[in-house]
């Protein structure tokens, strides 16, 4: 946390020396959406920012997982199926893995991963992929990319949506929601689990996300 607190106070000196006038704002403008990014990664995928990867976050992570894998074990259960969205290919690849290695007959859509067989995943296969999930009842458990999947696809034999990782764009995550909440759901009510670590500073940003969603 307190490193995180570091990066912030250096960003906000980086962007209070530049000059803000006609012929730099639109630089300035890259450079705070940059800083944002950064921040965002920050908040929720911090080992994304660590030279050594996942291992200071692994029991961050991994808590996480194990949260999202149990929401869903739980749901699957009562004969519903499940997407978990997650914006971070490495926690997407683990997560498949924990989710197949405890019994979960999981699905997973991405568009490059080198860690994948295929580490490339066209168009054409993902859409494979998706309608798999959707007429195959031995597949109950779709794990996917927001930005792939909020727009364009109606997934409604699908019941259930847990957050993993959040990408704090309200637009997108009211979209991603919205792949099931149509007026084509069969199920009578649909559920929705945000997994936010207390504590982090994701657990500041989510409740001003929600307000703008």
């Amino acid at each position: 946390m307190f490193a995180h607190m570091a990066m912030v106070e250096a960003m906000s000196r980086e962007l209070q020396k530049a000059e803000v006038n006609a012929t730099n704002v639109a630089r300035l403008k890259a450079n705070v959406l940059q800083h944002i990014t950064v921040l965002r990664q920050a908040a929720m995928m911090p080992w994304t920012l660590n030279k050594e990867g996942l291992k200071p976050f692994a029991n961050q992570m991994t808590n996480m997982i194990i949260k999202a894998v149990d929401l869903a074990h739980e749901k699957i259960a009562e004969g519903r199926k499940v997407i978990i969205f997650t914006n971070n290919i490495e926690t997407g690849f683990i997560l498949t893995r924990y989710a197949r290695e405890a019994g979960l007959n999981t699905v997973r859509v991405y568009a490059s991963d080198k860690n994948e067989k295929p580490p490339l995943l066209p168009q054409d296969m993902r859409e494979d992929r998706i309608e798999e999930f959707l007429e195959d009842p031995e597949k109950p458990l779709l794990v996917g990319n927001l930005g792939l999947l909020s727009t364009g696809l109606t997934l409604t034999e699908a019941s259930v949506i847990i957050h993993l990782d959040h990408d704090w764009k309200a637009v997108k995550y009211k979209q991603g929601n919205g792949r099931i909440i149509r007026p084509s759901q069969v199920w009578p009510f649909v559920d929705i689990f945000d997994i936010v670590p207390v504590g982090t500073i994701g657990s500041y940003i989510f409740p001003m996300m929600l307000r703008k969603a």
